[in-house]
């Protein structure tokens, strides 16, 4: 087809009714005649999304927020089961080591309490930054959103040390 070719609109419509009802790319572009880029590009256009095997979902941005929101919930659970499993192991480890009097021996079952445990921070990191973005976007003014940053602040600040002047 020549540059600058667009589709008509009731051929467009056609393919976004076809894409909400779960069609694949390849039988709408068999059924309209058109091409799966095309096809891509009418989607993007009219903001729908095609349906996912075994979502559920229509291709409505509403049913693939929905699927989006198990997809995040599943992994959420995945990844604290894995902390759970890597806090376990990094108790049998730290077990191991306090009884254990060969000195390379207990470096090597420290070491692996030290790798355990920045695995463990970074299957949790995504989480802990989650939990602060849902916090600021329940946040709705820019008052409540320094108050989210200041409450954030003095929770994770150490204690003042003593003999300094406080009111």
């Amino acid at each position: 087809m020549p540059s600058g070719y667009r589709t008509p609109p009731e051929v467009e419509q056609q393919a976004v009714e076809l894409i909400r009802e779960g069609k694949t790319r390849p039988q709408i572009a068999e059924e309209l005649g058109l091409s799966k880029r095309t096809l891509t590009d009418i989607a993007k256009r009219n903001q729908v999304e095609w349906a996912r095997t075994g979502s559920g979902s229509s291709g409505t941005p509403d049913a693939m927020d929905r699927a989006r929101a198990y997809r995040s919930e599943y992994m959420r659970d995945r990844r604290e089961r894995i902390a759970e499993k890597l806090l376990d192991q990094t108790d049998r480890t730290l077990e191991l080591a306090e009884s254990e009097s060969d000195p390379r021996r207990r470096q090597a079952l420290m070491q692996s309490t030290d790798a355990a445990m920045r695995a463990y921070a970074n299957v949790t990191k995504g989480d802990i930054v989650l939990s602060e973005q849902e916090k600021m976007q329940g946040a709705t003014s820019m008052l409540e959103q320094i108050l989210v940053v200041a409450t954030r602040q003095v929770a994770t600040a150490p204690p003042p040390r003593p003999g300094l002047i406080q009111e």
